[in-house]
């Protein structure tokens, strides 16, 4: 429902020129507390997206510090509120450095963010389908921590890595064109995602080949 609302606002932008100006001047929030009425309303509806973005905020950062201790065995050991206190600190410094271009910023991460969700969605996808053949029993559930029972990860890397070089050629971001993605459309046309699947597909499984005849694993 919150999505259908959202494209409908979108599209009500394009002929209401007020809701417009409103949006690009002062952002979503004063754009919703013109929209609805009365205004104690929309004030009390703003409060409950502040709050609902205070919940939500509060899962990423457990969320990243458990990510930080995934990296290293010995980033697990330091204990995981610090972990959340250092992301909050880096997140706070990001949000008042960038408060006056947010919307850019986050248009450009989600973008950068979608090109590696599609690396990432191959390489799982194809380990399990191609190499796994689809079945669970092909893997070692109970060596998930032990390194010597993982694969040692450089196809995944390597794939990865060539899959960056389709991001570069396709993206259309306010920072950077690609050289591909100049050539579509008066301003660039996206090709990002579609290079970055493509690339990332034809690299992985040669290269994961290469990584099980050498390691064995």
């Amino acid at each position: 429902i919150g999505m259908v609302l959202g494209c409908c606002v979108g599209s009500a932008m394009t002929v209401n020129q007020d809701w417009s100006n409103t949006y690009n001047d002062d952002g979503l929030g004063y754009l919703i507390q013109k929209m609805l009425f009365p205004r104690g309303f929309a004030k009390f509806i703003l409060v409950l997206l502040v709050l609902s973005a205070v919940g939500m905020n509060a899962l990423n950062l457990y969320s990243c510090a458990l990510s930080i201790q995934q990296f290293a065995r010995p980033l697990a050991k330091v204990p995981r509120t610090f972990w959340v206190l250092v992301v909050f600190g880096v997140v706070t410094a990001i949000a008042v450095a960038g408060r006056d271009h947010l919307l850019e910023y986050l248009e450009n991460f989600l973008s950068l963010l979608g090109y590696w969700g599609t690396s990432y969605f191959v390489i799982v996808f194809i380990e399990h389908y191609w190499f796994r053949k689809g079945d669970f029993a092909n893997y070692d559930l109970d060596g998930w921590n032990t390194p010597s029972k993982l694969p040692i990860g450089l196809a995944g890397l390597g794939a990865f890595l060539i899959g960056v070089v389709g991001w570069c050629l396709g993206m259309v971001e306010t920072w950077f064109t690609g050289p591909l993605a100049k050539h579509i459309g008066e301003s660039g046309g996206d090709i990002a995602n579609e290079l970055t699947l493509a690339f990332t597909l034809l690299a992985y499984i040669p290269l994961r080949h290469l990584e099980y005849h050498y390691f064995k694993k």
